[in-house]
């Protein structure tokens, strides 16, 4: 631009005036400097053609990269939340690994589109500061200056919002937290006719977030036009002194509005690096957040057991020797030095008071947790030394509410077996009483989210036959006859050991009648077992045993 006005305006084309006695007439002085500006202005034109094709072709390169950065990103952060352990799971509301999965990783995405639109502004400023301290110095201090306040205003920004950010991510987490409890919980708070109580919990912690949203959004918002207001005053300076240099012959106008454009291009390239500085406390919150996640070594990705081989075929006995544990952060045990074998082919029950320790002693054996003191031998192989995946390959697993996925019937059972086929589902709901249903509705049947559309009992029954079709050594079964009417339980339980009868069942339950038949009983009191045998043995040896058959039966002891 500066070559345009100097010399193909100014001197007719020629870099050195004394060119102008080669041409004869003055058309050929202003064919000169046509062809003269002509040329240079194909350049120019030519140059910004290449900068509008590499911008475009970068935009859609780095467009591609965010979405598949997003995408590796929430597959790895779903498959590390999947293997968590029961331990490092709770160290996360359910809340708060959502808003991982989903806004952080759009935060980091935004970031990433951004980036291609930062990769040029650090050379434009390095390069602008350099050719104009070369066009004038004296004027370079103005727009040096000018950068420096401006990087000391986005140091401020940034020092005061990112505090702010992390504050606002742990509040949405919060919010959400709040905002799932108040949905899934409407029809009791309905109920119990305090609705206001929950609107203002919801609004407290509505006001916060707002609030504290407010104030990183105001400071953002702030940061825009104070650099517009900076850039403009240095520009007016600049036209203001480069003018009074022209006038004083100093300066040619070319090198003036080069000088004039080389400072827009510092100035923009520094309002283009703000805009996407003043996103990286958010986006950093968000990567902090998810490397959170992505960091911890999942429990369950042990290596091999021991001895150097993986676990046996079956599962021979399980152990538990002088078996303590509290859980973390808790000052009391839940368990208190238990022992206890149970051999292949046994049908062991384990009852005992509210918060006694039950379904804790199932997690431990399913490898929930792995800070517990003395041992957990399975097969003689120490718990803590064993091929967990493989173990829990072993297991099958039934929960209290038998947790029913939305899909269908079918999707569900694939869970336990993938290449189950309608056949073996059949054979096997005959197994737990729930062919009947299976046949009416079919396979195909939609179960609607959290099985609301199935009764307790079908819930339950449906999950014992996932159960069995895992064709197991070992069965853990929580609580999963409590919905079933007598007559079905005790029928369900009859079916499950004559078929499995070389199997391992742990049945934890409260009623006396789910568990009075079993080979064993252990009986958990405040973490502590205080007896351990058949019904008949703990009616004689284990007062609290004794007390629960006869608050269940009304004082009739059944033997």
């Amino acid at each position: 631009m500066a070559d345009i006005v100097d010399i193909g305006i100014k001197q007719y084309g020629c870099e050195d005036l004394g060119m102008l006695a080669r041409f004869s007439s003055q058309a050929d002085i202003l064919q000169n400097q046509i062809s003269y500006i002509l040329k240079t202005g194909l350049v120019m034109l030519g140059v910004t053609g290449i900068i509008i094709l590499l911008s475009v072709w970068t935009s859609y390169l780095n467009s591609r990269l965010s979405a598949k950065i997003s995408y590796s990103l929430r597959e790895d952060l779903f498959g590390c939340i999947s293997n968590l352990s029961y331990e490092e799971r709770n160290r996360f509301e359910t809340s708060s690994l959502l808003t991982r999965c989903t806004g952080d990783v759009e935060n980091v995405t935004s970031l990433i589109l951004l980036f291609s639109q930062f990769l040029m502004p650090p050379f434009m400023i390095i390069g602008g500061v350099v050719m104009i301290v070369n066009k004038s110095p004296s004027m370079s201090a103005i727009i040096l200056l000018g950068s420096l306040v401006i990087a000391i205003l986005i140091g401020i920004c940034f020092r005061i919002v990112t505090p702010k950010i992390k504050a606002l991510q742990i509040l949405n987490d919060k919010f959400n937290c709040i905002l799932k409890e108040r949905l899934t919980g409407a029809a009791i708070t309905r109920i119990f006719g305090n609705e206001s109580y929950e609107v203002n919990r919801f609004k407290k912690s509505h006001d916060k977030l707002k609030n504290t949203a407010l104030f990183v959004s105001r400071i953002s918002a702030f940061v825009s036009p104070i650099m517009t207001v900076l850039m403009n005053m240095v520009t007016a300076f600049v036209l203001w002194i480069g003018a009074n240099e022209i006038y004083k012959a100093n300066m040619n106008i070319g090198d003036m509005m080069a000088f004039f454009q080389y400072a827009v291009m510092v100035i923009t390239s520094f309002l283009v690096m703000s805009v996407f500085i003043s996103s990286i406390p958010k986006s950093w919150v968000s990567v902090e957040r998810i490397y959170e996640i992505l960091s911890i070594n999942p429990v369950r990705k042990v290596g091999l057991c021991a001895c150097g081989g993986e676990l046996a075929e079956e599962i021979s006995d399980i152990e538990f020797k002088n078996l303590s544990f509290k859980y973390p952060n808790a000052e009391d045990y839940v368990l208190k030095n238990i022992n206890l074998k149970i051999e292949k082919g046994s049908a062991i029950g384990i009852i005992g008071t509210m918060g006694s320790g039950k379904s804790t002693l199932a997690k431990l054996l399913m490898g929930f947790y792995d800070s517990f003191e003395g041992d957990i031998l399975i097969g003689g192989v120490s718990m803590k030394n064993l091929n967990k995946e493989k173990f829990t390959q072993s297991i099958a697993y039934v929960p209290q509410g038998g947790s029913i996925f939305s899909g269908d019937i079918l999707s569900n059972m694939k869970l336990a077996d993938p290449e189950v086929n309608k056949e073996t589902i059949n054979e096997y709901a005959e197994i737990v009483c729930i062919d009947e249903f299976i046949n009416e509705k079919g396979l195909d049947f939609k179960i609607e989210r959290a099985a609301t559309n199935v009764s307790g009992g079908q819930r339950q029954r449906l999950a014992l036959l996932r159960a069995i079709l895992k064709k197991a050594d070992l069965y853990i079964l929580d609580d999963s006859f409590s919905k079933l009417d007598f007559k079905t339980g005790l029928k369900v339980r009859r079916n499950l050991f004559s078929r499995f009868n070389e199997k391992i069942f742990i049945i934890i339950s409260q009623r006396i009648e789910t568990i009075k038949n079993l080979d064993k009983i252990l009986v958990l009191d405040k973490g502590q077992a205080v007896g351990f045998g058949t019904h008949s043995e703990l009616l004689g040896s284990c007062e609290i045993y004794k007390e629960m058959v006869s608050l269940q039966f009304g004082g009739d002891e059944l033997l």
